[in-house]
């Protein structure tokens, strides 16, 4: 009797292995990113993210050509998306003495948001209460209320942090009055 050798894993065990491999890329990478905001590197933590959706896809072109492309619907995640808004916010108080590098992260938090939304990630307040501390460290009070008009049209709840940013960003804006409504509207 001559032995056969047969691939014991089944299609669907093979796409299980694709999903836990994109979980675990993405739960590494947003590892990799919350350690770049931390440490203020922004420039790092978008090329940890920029190679986290390059794996992301590999992994989705392999899962599509074993035939499984719908079984493996993953995406990046709120908690990659989060660390790379908190690395921008770490990065402007960085760069607290150029005004052009802030504006220049900010920009790219705000792409990050755009990307997010576009995938329909769900971002919890905290990350929303980082763009704002990004906008509000840059001087661009009426961003911050645009990311609070996107917040409540998200129906995202505001926190006290949310209005921390808020009053703060007034303050350095100049807006004194600004501040006392808002600080008024937090009690």
């Amino acid at each position: 009797m001559q032995y056969v050798h047969r691939n014991q894993t089944s299609m669907p065990s093979i796409c299980k292995l694709i999903t836990d491999l994109i979980d675990v890329a993405c739960v590494a990478s947003a590892v990799r990113t919350a350690v770049c905001a931390a440490a203020g590197d922004v420039n790092q933590a978008f090329t940890v993210f920029q190679k986290a959706k390059a794996a992301q896809q590999q992994l989705q072109q392999a899962a599509a050509a074993a035939g499984k492309a719908k079984a493996v619907d993953q995406q990046l995640d709120s908690q990659i998306y989060g660390a790379l808004i908190a690395a921008c916010a770490q990065g402007i108080k960085a760069r607290s003495s150029d005004r052009k590098d802030q504006l220049v992260v900010l920009d790219r938090a705000f792409q990050v948001l755009q990307e997010a939304m576009d995938s329909g990630v769900h971002l919890e307040t905290p990350v929303w209460n980082a763009l704002l501390m990004c906008a509000g460290r840059c001087r661009q009070l009426q961003r911050c209320f645009e990311v609070l008009d996107l917040m409540t049209n998200a129906g995202i709840p505001s926190d006290e942090i949310t209005f921390t940013c808020l009053i703060e960003a007034a303050v350095l804006a100049g807006e004194v009055d600004i501040a006392q409504r808002v600080f008024a509207r937090a009690m």
